[in-house]
């Protein structure tokens, strides 16, 4: 072969050459755990963003708006203070007024969303009067459907209700007075779940307070005079 047509083959780099050094170091800053951890940061990263824009784009989409509850009317069966309890073995001692409620309200639900449905479980609802619990009831499960509203019975019972005696003595005056008012007070924890076409969420917890003044429930027609009811949100579960 001519010998313009002859190369020579570079020699390799000693291992203890700088170029050799540096490139060995540079791999191992790359190599193993770190690259495993800087991955999965960048992947989590990523992800979070997509998540984000993903939530961004429903929001703006279905545009969420939180249901909506109110009380009606009242239907009072009984609302009187005895000086005994009905049943000897609810007695308490040091105790002398009982109160005996029996309240069934029109509760209304409005589910204001044009694409949302709302699954609600059962609703447990606890009655109180001057920060003393005086009656529960319960509204059995059911799901509301986009721009419903729902008129709903809310059945209240206490029995043999032990009232201090501050608190017994004024409901006592106010019940005399048939022009008077009583101002009651309900509050529930409920779980709810949001339908979105085929597509179901997690349980949610929210909570509802509504605060209601009756004219005299023991006069007669007693009528619910204000109301005011917030839904708060306690609990967010997507899946």
């Amino acid at each position: 072969m001519p010998k313009d047509f002859i190369y020579k083959v570079p020699q390799p780099l000693p291992r203890d050459h700088p170029s050799v050094i540096a490139a060995h170091r540079k791999r191992r800053r790359c190599g193993g755990c770190c690259c495993c951890l800087a991955y999965m940061c960048a992947t989590l990263a990523i992800l979070i963003v997509v998540l984000g824009i993903a939530a961004l784009v429903a929001y703006l989409v279905l545009q969420p708006k939180t249901p909506d509850f109110s009380v009606s009317d009242a239907t009072v069966a009984s609302f009187n203070l005895t000086s005994t309890p009905t049943s000897p073995s609810n007695a308490v001692s040091g105790v002398s007024q009982y109160l005996n409620a029996d309240v069934t309200f029109n509760v209304s639900a409005e589910n204001p969303n044009k694409k949302i449905g709302i699954y609600y479980d059962e609703v447990d609802v606890t009655l109180f009067y001057e920060g003393e619990q005086i009656g529960q009831g319960s509204i059995p499960a059911f799901y509301q459907g986009h721009r419903n509203t729902t008129i709903l019975l809310l059945h209240m019972v206490g029995k043999d209700v032990a009232m201090t005696p501050a608190i017994g003595s004024g409901l006592q005056t106010a019940l005399k007075d048939s022009a008077s008012t009583v101002l009651l007070h309900a509050r529930t924890l409920t779980t709810v779940r949001v339908k979105v076409g085929g597509w179901k969420s997690g349980a949610s917890k929210f909570e509802v307070d509504c605060d209601v003044e009756m004219s005299n429930p023991s006069a007669p027609n007693p009528r619910v005079l204000n109301k005011n009811c917030s839904f708060k949100v306690k609990k967010i579960r997507i899946l």
